[in-house]
């Protein structure tokens, strides 16, 4: 019995070339779409970390907003229990129902901005009551006075310990009630202030010179 023919052979040989070829072509198929499927995952995977990103901002604004609302919101209540009795002109009844206020919402005593009053002598003590009622009418805390004598300033300044927004708009709204009872005043910055005393958020000292 005679073997394969040369022409079967020939063509054997050319039927396993295209096996081959499209085995070739077969797998560079599948590198072409396992190169395009990472390629496209990682852009889909950078899409979505700057979605989450974005997401993440988001909620950080809306944090930081619910808690000026809810600042604003107890400042609001205080007030509403102060007004009435800031009409009468009493001081003291004033005082007293702004402290009852502070007690009746928690935590308005820590939003709240606070301005402590460092006088020279006993002789400032009436004027100053006037100014820190004016404050307190207009959302700010008052701690009792320090008498500072014989220390003291030469000038009355406004002293600020923190910079931004918030702490602007505080000063603006003191600087506002000290004109218009015609104390003059300078503001001193003291933002670099190592003392840890000084780091309280919205705190603010009014040192009330010879001249007051």
């Amino acid at each position: 019995m005679s073997g394969p023919s040369s022409s079967a052979i020939e063509q054997l040989g050319r039927s396993s070339r295209r096996a081959a070829v499209v085995s070739f072509l077969g797998v560079a198929l599948v590198l072409v779409a396992l190169i395009y499927s990472a390629v496209h995952l990682r852009s889909l995977k950078s899409e979505i970390d700057a979605a989450n990103a974005e997401l993440q901002a988001r909620k950080d604004e809306v944090g930081k907003l619910d808690e000026q609302i809810r600042n604003k919101q107890l400042q609001v209540n205080v007030l509403n229990q102060v007004v009435a009795t800031v009409a009468s002109g009493n001081s003291e009844a004033t005082k007293q129902a702004y402290q009852s206020a502070l007690q009746s919402n928690q935590g308005a005593a820590e939003v709240l901005p606070r301005v402590y009053f460092q006088l020279r002598t006993k002789a400032q003590l009436p004027r100053a009551k006037a100014v820190a009622d004016a404050l307190i009418a207009k959302g700010f805390s008052v701690p009792e006075f320090e008498i500072m004598y014989p220390h003291g300033t030469v000038r009355t300044f406004l002293r600020h310990f923190q910079n931004g927004p918030i702490v602007d708009e505080d000063r603006a709204r003191i600087m506002e009630v000290l004109k218009e009872l015609n104390v003059k005043v300078e503001e001193q910055d003291f933002s670099d202030s190592k003392d840890p005393s000084t780091k309280q958020p919205r705190n603010y000292e009014l040192w009330f010179g010879p001249e007051f």
